[in-house]
């Protein structure tokens, strides 16, 4: 296996400069697709399972875990015409699992058929 070391990597046009680093730093960690009444995951990259935990929530766990548990998210989901909202639990943050709560305007907790989630570090 060969290894590549370079201090900056730029686009052909030489407009685009980037650092490694900022690459690193800059890309999803995680991201998965998954539909939550179903609890099936359509794809995903970083993502070993989904736990369903009851109506309206689901914990993803991570194939490799984070360093720590100061990672960002952010999240969509859909069912049929209901508007609904992605949050975490109560639960102190995990590096290896990020716990989410669907629920409806009135904090139903919700089942939805689309749920996609994005993770940061």
């Amino acid at each position: 296996m060969s290894t590549l070391k370079v201090n900056n990597i730029q686009d052909a046009g030489g407009s685009s400069n980037s650092t490694p680093a900022e690459i690193e730093n800059g890309r999803a960690k995680a991201w998965i697709r998954f539909n939550g009444s179903a609890n099936t995951i359509q794809a995903s990259f970083n993502v070993s399972s989904i736990s369903d935990e009851g109506t309206g929530k689901h914990d993803v766990n991570f194939t490799t875990s984070f360093s720590d548990a100061n990672y960002a998210f952010a999240g969509m989901c859909s069912n049929d015409n209901n508007m609904l909202a992605i949050a975490t639990d109560s639960q102190d943050p995990l590096a290896d699992q990020l716990r989410i709560r669907v629920a409806d305007a009135g904090n139903s907790f919700q089942d939805s058929t689309n749920i996609g989630l994005v993770i940061f570090r």
